[in-house]
């Protein structure tokens, strides 16, 4: 949910918060091309109306098992097709790259068979924790505990994962920090991908 008082600007087909210091110097900048002198407290005025005028109290994004938004517009995942970006997607995130035609993954699937020691089965989990990932699957209450010695793949994958869902989508911390520390679920929040690297037994 959004903050309580919160601005949001959309820009770059996703929306994003914003200072209200930042509101106050648009409405002046605009103003300013239109009227030659004005106070302040007439800016604050209009700030003051614009608020129940543009008040959202539900956020409605369209949802990601549909729809997946990337910079170059969004992907309809039913029929593959590339939208353009709309304010009422209501997106809030992004991936870090274009859409583009599905090249060859041959490389990244031959990892995936080391990774998983040839199991298609655990192959088949790693595929689908992924999509879930892109999805925004919160709903499945599902994680993946990945185990083993080192230089055995876990990094790679995890780093795999990063450049999956991009990695201002991500956030890295410890279970000691999520359950001590009050304002750690705040970072998490909108997050698609939490790494808890190098959890003790």
């Amino acid at each position: 949910e959004a903050a309580i008082d919160q601005w949001w600007e959309y820009s770059g087909g996703k929306w994003r918060p914003i200072y209200q210091v930042f509101v106050f110097k648009k409405i002046t900048d605009a103003l300013k091309k239109k009227y030659t002198d004005f106070l302040p407290s007439y800016v604050d005025n209009i700030i003051r109306f614009a608020k129940n005028e543009v008040l959202v109290s539900d956020w409605e994004e369209a949802s990601a098992n549909k729809f997946l938004p990337c910079r170059n517009g969004v992907v309809d995942l039913g029929s593959g097709e590339l939208l353009p970006h709309r304010p009422d997607y209501g997106f809030r995130w992004q991936l870090p790259r274009d859409s583009t035609p599905v090249g060859d993954w041959s490389k990244i699937s031959d990892f995936l068979d080391v990774l998983t020691g040839f199991n298609p089965q655990l192959k088949d989990i790693a595929i689908a924790f992924s999509n879930a990932i892109l999805k925004g699957r919160s709903d499945l209450q599902k994680f993946l505990f990945l185990s083993g010695a080192g230089a055995n793949g876990k990094g790679s994958f995890i780093n795999l994962l990063n450049m999956l869902i991009g990695v201002e989508n991500t956030h890295s911390t410890t279970l000691d920090n999520l359950c001590e520390n009050r304002f750690e679920a705040e970072n998490i929040k909108g997050k698609r991908l939490v790494v808890f690297p190098d959890e003790s037994p």
